[in-house]
């Protein structure tokens, strides 16, 4: 109805009617009847319906004022809402925009952090590899000879100076093993305890002896180390070693030194011994001029003459032996005769009024090492322990020898004793003994607690250097008061000498056979020749060396044996021997000094294999030499 009124409207006045703006307009256009009238009938209807539907129309607009009024309450409450959201956005927005700051300032802190773990981790990557270089260089250019294996035993790394001291260079070394510069002068358990160390993840250190590419030995301290991963699994070993050849060479020096040094104190004791010995020969043969027809007599003179004269000459024997600046040569010794031979020349040296007992084991022991480094350090020791027994009542030495094992406690405290057992020396005495002080620098070099003139300092450093070398051990207990007890703790050598040993008391006649024997003094050269001739032998003489080259010359066929003393003017033994087997290889030659072997050669190392016996010697010895040389057997001989 609405909308025909206003259509009708709308063509009355144009489309500027609108309903409830009609009466406005009305005036202004002309008027249609028909329009009219359908106005009037639209109106009417209208009017009509309003009236019909009056309480309906109130009804709803009572109900429409009711939805507009609750539409203006929620309206209301939405716009209040809007409002509260809108601030609530706005507090949102800032705290957003807070937290945007911060998280901002967060994340740029952060990365700042970031850029400066990235550059610390540079730095340190970068000093992580500066020393892992310095470290490269400073085992590459080290003066001491390094080896990297793997746990094969594979060498994988050698430096410099490892080539220059073996004469392997760096391309015949790496893939093959360290047994390449073994000498052969370790044994077996040597290399197992040193295997066994370094596999246990311990540091290996001790000397041995390497061989070069040239085939020359070398003493080397040398250490050996494990290297381990990040899991803790060893994967390599790392060796270092030192060529001791001239420490060894200064070693030796000192050696000499401290055995002059105890030469020098033997001296006295050793005019001693020989004043008595000749004051006994002296008085035996003043005896036998008083009665000549006397036999029984005779025979009782000469025979303590002679007694005297062989325990002198062991006596002589023993000094030069000590004495000699050779190399120490390591071989099987059995310690009981080195304690006796230290023993006897130890007794010369000390007064009368102290007693020096030696107790030997029932049984032979067999150590590896050197019998004159043996008795010069027991010398040594016997010597310390004279000093400190002054003024001391009933003053007594006893050096005791016997075999330990796991149940001692000297075993028990010290690990590198790895064998079951061990020979234990013992050195003792009752003297004045030592402070804890005292006892703690007696093995270092040069400390000493005797006066200037009495002794160096050297005698025990040496000696404990030396015993650690051949795998032993040297300790001391002390009391003041009560003495000082030494031990040497020695691993036992089972592989022991076998050599043939004339009987000195056994006559070996001959058959007519000729011997030359040449000395250029004759005070001995006649009566040796008389005695070589009361054997059965044809005896030829000769007053030097050149003479007995001539006279083999003269009866090359007839002589069987020729003895030549080392030392003559002009040609010497040495250099005779040589001529004579030139005209004749299997001559038998036979060499007597009254010198030490080395000293009568003189620094000439081109010798000859011949057996040496030295003056002066038994007769009976003399015989089964020569007989044994007439028989052409080769035997090895101990005079």
């Amino acid at each position: 109805m609405v909308g025909k009124i206003n259509e009708s409207a709308s063509f009355l006045y144009g489309e500027k009617a609108h309903m409830g703006r009609v009466s406005g307009y009305v005036s202004e256009s002309p008027l249609s009847h028909d329009s009219i009238n359908r106005l009037k009938l639209s109106l009417a209807d209208l009017s009509g319906y309003l009236d019909k539907n009056h309480a309906i129309l109130n009804r709803d607009a009572d109900e429409d004022f009711a939805h507009d009024h609750l539409f203006s309450s929620v309206e209301a409450i939405a716009n209040r809402i809007d409002e509260q959201v809108h601030e609530g956005v706005s507090i949102s927005i800032e705290q957003q925009r807070d937290i945007f700051i911060v998280l901002f300032g967060m994340s740029g802190f952060g990365f700042g952090a970031l850029l400066l773990l990235l550059r610390r981790s540079n730095q340190s990557q970068a000093l992580a590899l500066q020393q892992a270089t310095k470290l490269a260089q400073a085992l590459e250019r080290s003066g001491e000879a390094a080896i990297i294996a793997n746990r094969g035993g594979v060498i994988e790394f050698v430096n410099d100076a490892f080539c220059r001291m073996t004469g392997y260079s760096a391309q015949e070394t790496l893939g093959n093993k360290p047994s390449m510069i073994s000498s052969g002068k370790q044994n077996r358990p040597f290399y197992e305890n040193l295997w066994g160390t370094i596999t246990r993840g311990e540091v290996w250190s001790g000397e041995l002896i390497n061989r070069k590419k040239d085939g020359s030995l070398y003493p080397a301290l040398m250490t050996i180390a494990p290297i381990f991963d990040s899991a803790g699994v060893i994967t390599h070993f790392v060796a270092n070693q030192r060529d001791m050849s001239e420490y060894k060479e200064l070693e030796k020096h000192l050696f000499q030194a401290q055995k002059l040094e105890a030469v020098g104190t033997l001296a006295g004791g050793m005019a001693h011994d020989f004043n008595n010995a000749l004051t006994a020969i002296s008085g035996n043969i003043y005896l036998l001029q008083q009665s000549p027809d006397d036999q029984q007599k005779v025979l009782k003179r000469t025979s303590v003459i002679q007694e005297v004269c062989d325990k002198a000459a062991s006596h002589i024997r023993q000094i030069l032996s000590y004495a000699r600046n050779d190399a120490v040569l390591m071989n099987s010794v059995e310690l009981n005769h080195c304690i006796q031979n230290a023993c006897n020349m130890a007794s010369s040296m000390i007064p009368a009024t102290i007693t020096l007992e030696c107790i030997s084991y029932e049984k032979e022991l067999y150590v590896y090492w050197n019998e004159t480094q043996v008795e010069q350090i027991l010398i040594n020791l016997i010597n310390n322990a004279r000093h400190a027994l002054k003024g001391v009542e009933s003053p007594r030495i006893t050096l005791e020898v016997r075999i330990i094992d796991n149940s001692e406690s000297i075993m028990r405290l010290n690990h590198q004793m790895t064998d079951e057992k061990y020979i234990c020396l013992s050195i003792k005495d009752n003297g004045s003994g030592m402070p804890k002080e005292v006892m703690d620098k007696i093995f270092e070099p040069f400390f000493t607690t005797k006066i200037a003139d009495e002794g160096t300092g050297l005698g025990l450093s040496m000696a404990y250097g030396a015993i650690k070398q051949v795998g032993g051990l040297l300790s001391v207990s002390s009391e003041v008061g009560k003495g000082s007890e030494f031990k040497i703790c020695l691993p036992i050598d089972f592989k022991t000498q076998t050599e043939m040993v004339i009987e000195a008391e056994e006559i070996c006649a001959g058959n007519g056979e000729t011997i030359l024997i040449a000395d250029d003094e004759k005070h001995l050269l006649l009566p040796h020749s008389e005695i070589i001739g009361s054997f059965g032998y044809n005896v030829l003489i000769a007053n030097d060396g050149l003479e007995a080259v001539e006279m083999f010359d003269r009866h090359a066929d007839e002589i069987s044996v020729v003895i030549l003393d080392l030392v003559m003017p002009g040609l010497t033994g040495m250099k005779a021997a040589r001529q004579i087997l030139k005209k004749r290889s299997d001559a038998k030659i036979i060499l007597s000094t009254g010198y030490d072997m080395q000293e009568a050669l003189d620094g000439d190392t081109n010798t000859i294999n011949a057996p040496v016996i030295y003056k002066p010697y038994k007769p009976a010895i003399m015989s089964q030499l020569i007989h044994e040389q007439v028989k052409k057997r080769i035997i090895r001989f101990n005079a």
